[in-house]
């Protein structure tokens, strides 16, 4: 017997078929088996997970509680030396406007005699 392609057939008796679909059926069934072993799996280490991001969660917000006060000292050293920059923007002019205005000064006193 030959099929479309001139493939010799092996006929197969019932016995044989049925045992064929037996032991595809039992490798679909190892595989099945083995699938629910690695939900298991992967159900256990979920809820290992979940135990473990839980506790990270706490920690965090142990840490953000502890650190406030830091965070805030940060924050108002960061204020006082932007105004500190500001205050030294105008301490410059200002300055050279001082030194400016003691040498008139003094050449003002010297130039009417008043310097002794």
């Amino acid at each position: 017997m030959q099929d479309d392609y001139g493939n010799a057939l092996i006929a197969q008796t019932l016995y044989e078929r049925l045992e064929s679909l037996t032991q595809g059926m039992q490798a679909v069934n190892d595989r099945l088996q083995l699938g629910d072993e690695r939900m298991s799996r992967i159900e256990g280490n979920n809820e290992r997970l979940q135990g473990e991001l839980e506790s990270n969660t706490k920690a965090t917000k142990e840490v953000a509680e502890n650190t406030k006060d830091i965070v805030r000292l940060a924050q108002a050293i960061e204020g006082l030396q932007q105004l500190i920059e500001r205050i030294a923007r105008w301490a410059r002019p200002l300055t050279a406007i001082a030194g400016l205005c003691a040498a008139v000064f003094g050449a003002w006193k010297v130039f009417r005699g008043g310097a002794q």
